[in-house]
């Protein structure tokens, strides 16, 4: 049995708990900014906030896991204790120190996961620049409409037709937005919408400045992020 368990803990180094980087780049960010640095900054940072105040948590019961030896070690000497609860004791503390290094392992796969989504968010943050609420009111209004677009070519490509659901998201946009939205989906438009999207969905933008800075940009993750430092 112990070759085994050591041959089990071997083979166990290699194994991944959380996302992958290609998960995280293709599924988690990707797929929720369909592309659109705006809507990668945004996502980023929900995902990056999330597992920093993970870390906080999983950082004070590691502390509490160590409490918790304390006591059952005091238990095992204290005067008094019998053979059977100092056995117990020992068992207690077995069971907690394995809790301790799956933590560690946990804290580890975080840290992993928390470094890739700091990378892109710093990447990302690059391309959108300083927020303030008049631009990132503008970014807003134009990752909605570009989400929308993307979303009615998939349901064009996939049925003929847009879904209710992005007719409905549209139809609660205001009339400046949603007239953008709803001329891309007439007959003439939703031809021009699939030549758009097979062309890699472009992102699209009437305020010049902002097309300037974010016109030629396909993919927040296409970035090299390599100089981006480690945040531990």
């Amino acid at each position: 049995m112990n070759h085994l368990q050591t041959h089990i803990e071997e083979l166990l180094q290699d194994h991944q708990t959380r996302h992958s980087q290609l998960q995280i780049d293709a599924f988690i960010i990707g797929k929720s900014s369909v592309g659109h640095p705006y809507g990668a900054y945004r996502q980023c940072l929900r995902e990056l906030n999330s597992r920093y105040q993970q870390r906080f948590e999983i950082m004070d019961l590691l502390e509490e896991y160590q409490l918790d030896v304390e006591e059952e070690c005091a238990k095992e000497f204290s005067e008094g204790c019998s053979r059977i609860e100092a056995k117990r004791a020992q068992i207690a503390m077995r069971r907690i120190k394995r809790k301790i290094e799956r933590t560690h392992q946990d804290l580890k796969e975080l840290d992993r996961e928390i470094q890739r989504f700091y990378e892109l968010t710093a990447s990302a943050k690059q391309l959108v620049g300083e927020l303030t609420p008049e631009r990132r009111n503008v970014l807003d209004r134009e990752f909605w409409v570009h989400k929308l677009k993307f979303k009615a070519a998939i349901d064009i490509l996939r049925t003929g037709a847009p879904s209710a659901t992005v007719l409905e998201t549209a139809c609660t946009l205001d009339e400046e937005l949603r007239m953008r939205v709803m001329e891309q989906l007439n007959p003439g438009g939703a031809q021009r919408l699939i030549e758009w999207f097979n062309n890699g969905a472009p992102m699209e933008y009437d305020d010049k400045q902002l097309a300037k800075g974010l016109a030629s940009v396909k993919k927040i993750t296409d970035g090299k992020v390599s100089d981006v430092p480690n945040p531990f």
